[in-house]
This record gives C-alpha cells, sequence and structure tokens, in this order.
C-alpha cells in the first residue's frame, strides 16, 4: 500500500473522508508493533479544565507521553497522526491520541492538562457528549463504542453491531456523532443509526436517512455535485425536503471535510478545494449557514491539511467557530479558522 497521497482518492469520495476502512488495513498490521512499542499512559491530574479562548493558535510539539503528541510514519503504510479533535460546550480541546493509547484535554496554553487512558489504539474517532462524558468509537477491529467519565475515569464499553451494522459492514461507518439525544453512527454517507439513548446506555436501534441535526428535529444529506460545488438537502423530523443548500467557491471544491451541525440549527461546511500553485494538500475553507439558510460567514485555514492520515480535523469551538488540526514537522497544530471575505 502507497502512503496516502490526497489526490489519489479524492476522485473516487463523496464525502469528507478517505474511503472507509482504508486505514484499517494499516491498524491491523500495526497493532501488533503499537502495543509493543507504546506503554499504557499513566492519568494524572494537573489543572482543573479551563475555557478556550475564543481564538486558538495552539502548538503541541511531537514525541511520546506528557505534553507531546504520538505518530507512526509509516514507509509501506499510511502515516497515522493524531486521529479526531473534539471540544464540548465550554470550548475545552480534546484530542485522540491514538498512537500513545489515550485522549487528553489541552488548555488554552497548548498543554496537556489531563490523560485518559485508552484500552486499545484501533480508536478513531472521539466526541463529547452534553454531559462531558467522552465517546470513542473503534468500528473495525474491536466494533464498540467507549463511553468515558472524564471525572472518574470510569470507561463502558457497548457493541456497535445490529440489524443496520452488521459485524462484516462496520467499515463503512462514516462518522461518530453525539446528540442531545443520544449516540449515533453515519454510515456510508448516506443514513444513521442510533445506538445509545440520551443516558449514554444501549437502546434499540432507529435508522433515519442522512445526519440528524444537532436539535434532534431534522437530518441532512450532503454530496460533491458535477460543477465542483456541494449540495446540502435538509429534511424535517418526517423526512420531508424543506431547504437546500449550495456551495460554490472561486476553486473547485474537491473533498467535504466535515459538516458541524451547531445549537442554533445552523451549518457549517468544511472542504477542501484545489490549489493551481501546488500539487499537495488543497485549501480548507467553511462557509456557515444559519437555520434560515443564509450564509453568513466564511473561513478558511492558513495551515493546509497534512497529508499525514487524520479522521476528524477540525470542530466546533465553543464560540461559534471553527478549531482546525494540522500537522507539521515538529508540531500539532490546533487554530482557529481565519474569517475571510
Amino acid at each position: 500500500q502507497q502512503p496516502y497521497t490526497p489526490q489519489s482518492t479524492r476522485a473516487v469520495q463523496t464525502l469528507e473522508w478517505t474511503q472507509a476502512g482504508t486505514v484499517w488495513a494499516v491498524l491491523g498490521s500495526v497493532a501488533l508493533f503499537l502495543s509493543l512499542m507504546v506503554g499504557a499512559p499513566t492519568a494524572a491530574w494537573a489543572t482543573p479544565p479551563e475555557r478556550a479562548a475564543s481564538a486558538h493558535h495552539l502548538q503541541l510539539p511531537w514525541g511520546q507521553g506528557g505534553h507531546q503528541l504520538s505518530r507512526h510514519i509509516g514507509y509501506e503504510a499510511e502515516s497515522l497522526g493524531p486521529m479526531a479533535l473534539a471540544t464540548d460546550d465550554q470550548g475545552n480541546i480534546y484530542v485522540l491520541d491514538q498512537v500513545a493509547l489515550r485522549v487528553v484535554h489541552v488548555n488554552r496554553q497548548g498543554q496537556v492538562v489531563k490523560e485518559h487512558p485508552l484500552p486499545a489504539a484501533t480508536f478513531t474517532d472521539l466526541a463529547v457528549a452534553p454531559d462531558g462524558h467522552l465517546v470513542l468509537l473503534d468500528r473495525a477491529v474491536r466494533r464498540t463504542v467507549l463511553v468515558v467519565d472524564p471525572l472518574t475515569g470510569n470507561q463502558r464499553e457497548h457493541s456497535i453491531t445490529g440489524t443496520w451494522t452488521p459485524s462484516e459492514k462496520t467499515g463503512l461507518i462514516t462518522s461518530l456523532l453525539v446528540q442531545p439525544n443520544g449516540v449515533w453512527l453515519e454510515v456510508d454517507h448516506r443514513y444513521s443509526v442510533q445506538i445509545l439513548n440520551a443516558a449514554l446506555q444501549p437502546c434499540e436501534h432507529t435508522v433515519r436517512m442522512g445526519r440528524p441535526e444537532l436539535s434532534g428535529v431534522g437530518a441532512y444529506v450532503a454530496r460533491l455535485n458535477g460543477g465542483y460545488g456541494v449540495t446540502i438537502d435538509r429534511t424535517d423530523g418526517q423526512g420531508r425536503a424543506w431547504q437546500q443548500l449550495y456551495i460554490t467557491d472561486e476553486m473547485p471544491i474537491t473533498l467535504i471535510r466535515d459538516i458541524l451541525s451547531t445549537p442554533g440549527n445552523g451549518l457549517w461546511i468544511l472542504y477542501e478545494t484545489d490549489d493551481p500553485n501546488t500539487s499537495g494538500p488543497g485549501l480548507l475553507k467553511g462557509q456557515y449557514f444559519d437555520a434560515g439558510g443564509t450564509l453568513t460567514s466564511r473561513v478558511a485555514s492558513q495551515r493546509r491539511p497534512s497529508p499525514v492520515y487524520s479522521h476528524r480535523t477540525v470542530a466546533l469551538d465553543g464560540h461559534g467557530g471553527v478549531l482546525h488540526m494540522a500537522f507539521d514537522d515538529t508540531h500539532v497544530v490546533i487554530h482557529s479558522l481565519e474569517v475571510s471575505p
């Protein structure tokens, strides 16, 4: 398998990440290596969680443990960095540092103030529930969601398999969605399955088309259209179409990085465009539409998406904006996307 090259995958993608299951071939082959090379971290309190500032520019160096984040450099396979970035309602930042078997809470000075150990290196997605619990997804090896109490450290692990998510198809799960009414899994960018209720306990699996809105009422589906733009179809609680959004850019849009639903029923659409001046990763940009479908804000990153694989690199910042996690040769950089004209 060749190292990850964004250009080789964009033509066949219809939503944000590389094709479902690609990274699991790598994780399966390196899991033993990681278990031998990386010991389980020691969890430790430092300072109480802090409210993040409204603008961020944090740098955490590459390394092993402590205030450093870990990576795996692949020479005949994909290189892996921290798999996911997440925030809570107060803007606290969490990073899935799966190579080091932990989730870290990062303060606004870019310091690790607490770490939560993980039972395996195969978790690839992270979200924070409204009550502060951390929820992690292992879609292809353990086939579970892990619920972590950030105060006590208690962990509960629940199977994700069911009628709509059979064990042989869990690799098609494309996103972990934690909503006020429970935990959902998006499958193949087409439909979502609820697997945990609002108390984060297993429930009867229910299905709806698209991704559920954060409000829990409607849903939405996104697709790249033939004009190198993006179309968003929104439906109400009965599945009836009620709004269609169109996203265009001066450059062709080649990849939908993520779509973030906000408490006010708005949508952030984060995407990448081609850059005619380079053959590397494109430019990361975003547009925000309010509940009425009006475009009210545009943002852009001054850092290019990294060729090192990471599943979820954008998150709400707790103040109405968006954070972006990028990698360079020496650091992981977490920064606010800047408002653009």
